[in-house]
Order: structure tokens, then C-alpha cells, then sequence
């Protein structure tokens, strides 16, 4: 059996290096805006819609639905690279 010692001491290390926080934030970031670019489509889209015209509106499940059956399901993310490198 291997013994294990209870007084092992932990040598701090350096600090990392500053530009690996910005990466890892920058990636966070384009993640996180990847992750809600559908959603504020879909609210783009259901604010524009019918405007000026007289008729029933679609809620968010029936946008998402009309959007997928006539343009495909990356028209959800149309302009994500607008997004992203922002």
C-alpha cells in the first residue's frame, strides 16, 4: 500500500497570464450571444410584423415555426456574424 502524508505543501504558482482572461471572456461572450440570437430574431420579427395591416398576429411559437417551414432552420440565425464580432 502507498502512504500518503498529511503535511504536502501546495507551491502557489504564477498568476496566469492576462490575455488568457481576455480569450476566455471573448469566447464567453460569443457563446453567450450565440446561445440568445434566435430569441431577439424572433422578437425582431414579431415586432415588425403586420405592421400596418389588420389581421392576427403569431406569437413566438408559431414565428419560430412559420420561419423554420419557409426559410429553413438557419434563418433563425441570420446576422449572427453582426452579432458576434460585435
Amino acid at each position: 500500500m502507498a502512504k500518503v502524508q498529511a503535511n504536502t505543501k501546495i507551491e502557489s504558482t504564477a498568476p496566469p497570464p492576462m490575455w488568457k482572461g481576455f480569450l476566455q471572456g471573448s469566447v464567453g461572450a460569443m457563446v453567450g450571444g450565440a446561445a440568445a440570437h434566435p430569441l431577439d430574431v424572433l422578437k425582431v420579427r414579431m415586432q415588425i410584423q403586420g405592421e400596418g395591416v389588420v389581421g392576427a398576429r403569431l406569437n413566438s411559437f408559431g414565428m419560430a415555426t412559420q420561419m423554420v417551414a419557409k426559410e429553413g432552420v438557419t434563418s433563425l440565425y441570420d446576422g449572427l456574424t453582426a452579432s458576434l464580432l460585435r
